[in-house]
This record gives C-alpha cells, structure tokens and sequence, in this order.
C-alpha cells in the first residue's frame, strides 16, 4: 500500500484521460472487503480513480479541530486545511500537488513552490495533518474480522499489526475500502463525505498566482558544507516554547543564502538533526515514517528527495543518528519505557542493527575519530529539582566504558583531535580525547547552549540563548570572539547539525 504525498486545499478539473468508475457494489465478507481495499488502492497508485474527501482532524495537544478537504483526480492532488481560530474560521494551508511539485499557499505567507515535503510549513504539526488527510486502505495480508456492517460501513476489528491500531474499531467504507477513522499519540481523524465523483474543473489550476520558486537543488551550490541543520519551531514564542519544541520540523539552512526548508523526510515526526554522510549530500534522521508504525533511522538524498528506510524493527524512542568515519555505521541510542538508553549500532546498508554495551542514562552519541569507538554522555540524576551530573565518556566497539571527565553537549574535533564540550557553568573548553589537557574554548559567547563545527573546522554554529528573547543560531570563525547572527526568522530554533 502506499499513500500519496501530501497537501492541501480542494482539487481538480476536466482533464480527458479515462477514469476508472468506482465499483459501486459492496462487499460482505472479509475476503471481498480486503481486495476491494487493495484495488481501490491499485486505482488510486495508477491515477485512473477520481476521489475526493473531507477529515476530521482533533489535534488533542492543542485542543483544535481542523477540517481538511482533499481531492484526487489523475494523479493531481489538492489539501486544503481550515480551523476556527479564535471564533474565526480560517484556512491554515493549501497544498496543490501536480508536475512532481507542491505548490503552497499559507496564510499570511507569499505563495511558493516547492520540491515534496521541502515546504516549511509555519503552523505546528502541519506534516501530521498532511499524512491524516491522506487516503488509506488496508494493508495486504491484515489480519482482521467484521464485527458490525451497515449499509455502507464494515466496523472491523483488527489483529495485532504494526500498520494500524488495533486498540479501537476501525471503519471502512464498503464501496472503497478506504478507512474512515484512526490514531495516533496526540491526534485523531474521521474521513467523511467521501465521493468519486470529479473536482471542481479550475481546483488544480495554479497560473492563477505567481508562486515564489523554492525548487532549486539545495546541493547545487558552490559550497555543499554551507548546509546545516537544525530543528525550527516557527509559530513558537516564549509563551508556548515548552508546547511547541515537540512539534520542530528539521529543516535545512543555508548559511550563505539565507534559504530554509525543510529536510525532504516523508514521514512527520523528526524532533533531532541528525547527521550528514561525508560528501554531505545525504542525511540520515531518526522520525516516524508512517502511521502506527514504529520510529525508523531513514536516509534521504538531499539532491533528488529520495527517502530509504533503513531500519523496519521497532527499537525504542530514538534520539539522533551519527555516521560512523568510513560511512558504513549509524550509532543511535534507543529510550526505553524506563528512560535507560541502549547504545545501538546500525548498518547503513542492510540495517542490521546490534546493541552495544548496557543500557545506561546515555545521550549525544558521537564517533571517535578514527571510528574506534564512541563519545558519550552519562546523566546521574542527582535531585528531581537539581539537573542531571553528567559525565564524558567513551564506549569501545566491545562496550567497555571509559569515563574521561564532567562535560556536555560535546563535539569531535577530528582534523585536532580534540573534544569541545561545556561545564556546569555552561563555559566552553576543548580537551583531548583522553579527556585532559583541558583549555578554555577563546571564543566562548554568552548564552551558547549548543554547538556544531564545520566538516572543514573552520567555522562553528552556535545555539545561543539570548537574555529574554528565543534562541538563535549565530556563526563564528572557530576561535574568534565575534559572530555573525542568521536572519532565519522567527520561532524556536533547536539543536543543529553541521
């Protein structure tokens, strides 16, 4: 089964090619409702079914309804997303999917173009919202029974499966297959008025407006190591910071241009940065890929937006991802139910993945030069009201533990062999990879909560905190006092990558 991209407002035309006419018989067993899923499915991947839909969007976090109406027809797609805001009915955003292209026009913002799933959407859970509104059908090979049927909807229940919830009653429309409702943590949709019937003939029509062209190849510069990334919350304040950090999209910076968007992940849940391979053209994060499915480590080529999935088994609430010297090895740490972390390494390729050592309070996985080991943080809880000791150490390919020195939020120097990493004061020094020979960091600015250097060493980006403002990326030549700030916009910055 596969859902198409995504986005927003009402959808199409009169276009001339043959449309399949939707089966307008409906099925009574288990066996015909299942393969009436799966060629409502095979229409839609083939673009030969019109069909348009409305859902029912309960954002339970933000306590909002939003109403999402969407059309199919050969292919083209239109999202179109609305909510009451402040006794206002308002539409959020409208996404128009045609030509391998999103064209996207969101309140108050310019109407632009974009490349699929590179649109930095301001309004928080905006790609939740995209991958709800999508039609879905039962997997092949679901285990399930019909538990109710009416003259139009089978109410199913399901066997246990990693591709829906088999926690509730599921509905289905006899006539499709497609399912009617579901969940996941923090939101819930209804689909209704579903119809096969065609769109509107100009719902797909975009030379109505000049749209902003945001679909150049961000890898198509003079310098790929001006790209960085970091998490980006926009709407967020310092009111609603605390809420609105769980819904950050990763996105892309150019450091040079000033551009933003979003990482191409087509998934909707990805809070780190993550890593970029060698040649940094490819990134590797940790997110949810799709509904009810487990987080996975996903590669995605930055030039053409592909997406890989790298690991299918469900390992556990996975922070960051960082790539091994030679580009073979993934190290991630995996929380379990108990807030313990298991060191995990995972192979680029096959995805096999092996745990390495004990689990233990550990975070910020980085490699050691040479790709002998890993640089870790150990958190000790000391008092619920105090922060967390934490410690540097290293952990060998074998899972034996070295505790270097107290530090955080390190960063390898490769091209010195050096450590940067800060105090309990929050003050910046480096140290070798023993964890002595500790010197004071000369460029050290005020409020610098996290750091990432540059591949060649030259440059480093800094998350500052500013005194009474949101947090900011700003840049340095490595060493010197002075930086230069990123006019990225509003929001809550997090995190970032180099």
């Amino acid at each position: 089964m596969r859902c198409f991209p995504i986005l927003t407002t009402i959808l199409v035309a009169s276009f001339f090619l043959p449309v399949a006419v939707a089966d307008k018989t409906r099925p009574g067993t288990v066996e015909q409702l299942a393969a009436r899923s799966q060629q409502t499915a095979r229409q839609l991947n083939d673009n030969t079914l019109n069909l348009s839909w409305t859902t029912k969007i309960h954002l339970s976090q933000l306590n909002l309804d939003v109403w999402a109406t969407s059309h199919i027809h050969q292919g083209l797609i239109r999202h179109t997303f609305r909510a009451n805001l402040g006794g206002n009915d308002a539409e959020l955003f409208d996404i128009i999917i045609r030509d391998g292209l999103w064209y996207v026009h969101e309140a108050k913002q310019q109407p632009a173009k974009y490349r699929p799933y590179e649109a930095p959407l301001r309004f928080p859970d905006a790609y939740l919202l995209i991958k709800l509104a999508q039609w879905s059908t039962l997997p092949a090979g679901v285990d399930f029974e019909i538990n109710n049927m009416s003259s139009t909807v089978a109410t199913i229940g399901l066997g246990r499966t990693q591709s829906l919830d088999y926690r509730q009653p599921v509905r289905v429309d006899r006539e499709t297959g497609i399912i009617l409702n579901g969940r996941i943590l923090g939101a819930s949709y209804e689909v209704r008025n579903l119809s096969a019937e065609p769109a509107p003939a100009d719902t797909f029509k975009t030379d109505a407006v000049p749209w902003a062209d945001h679909t150049a190849d961000p890898t198509d510069t003079d310098n790929v190591d001006n790209l960085i990334m970091a998490p980006w919350s926009p709407m967020a304040t310092p009111a609603n910071a605390q809420q609105l950090q769980v819904k950050s999209m990763v996105c892309l910076v150019n450091i040079s241009t000033g551009q933003v968007r979003r990482v191409p992940f087509d998934g909707w849940n990805s809070l780190a940065a993550g890593c970029f391979n060698k040649d940094h053209k490819k990134v590797y994060l940790c997110g949810k890929v799709a509904l009810n499915q487990p987080m996975a480590i996903v590669e995605i080529d930055l030039s053409t937006g592909t997406n890989r999935r790298i690991t299918t088994e469900s390992l556990g609430l996975l922070t960051r991802a960082a790539l091994s010297p030679d580009n073979r090895t993934l190290a991630t740490a995996a929380i379990n139910p108990l807030g313990q972390s298991q060191v995990l390494l995972v192979d680029v390729i096959t995805g096999k993945t092996r745990p390495l050592g004990a689990p233990g309070p550990f975070a910020s996985p980085l490699w050691l030069p040479e790709g002998t080991g890993l640089l870790l943080v150990h958190r000790r809880m000391i008092a619920r009201d105090q922060p967390p000791e934490t410690m540097l150490v290293q952990m060998g390919l074998e899972g034996k533990l070295t505790t270097l020195r107290p530090g955080n939020v390190p960063q390898i120097l490769p091209s010195s062999g050096r450590i940067l990493f800060c105090d309990s004061a929050w003050k910046w020094h480096t140290c070798n990879l023993k964890g002595t020979d500790v010197k004071l960091y000369p460029g050290t600015i005020l409020g610098a909560a996290a750091a990432a250097v540059s591949p060649d060493q030259r440059r480093i980006v800094w998350l500052q905190y500013p005194p009474q403002s949101m947090p900011q990326l700003v840049i340095q030549r490595f060493g010197r006092k002075d930086v230069d700030s990123l006019d990225l916009g509003r929001g809550l910055w997090g995190v970032p990558a180099w």
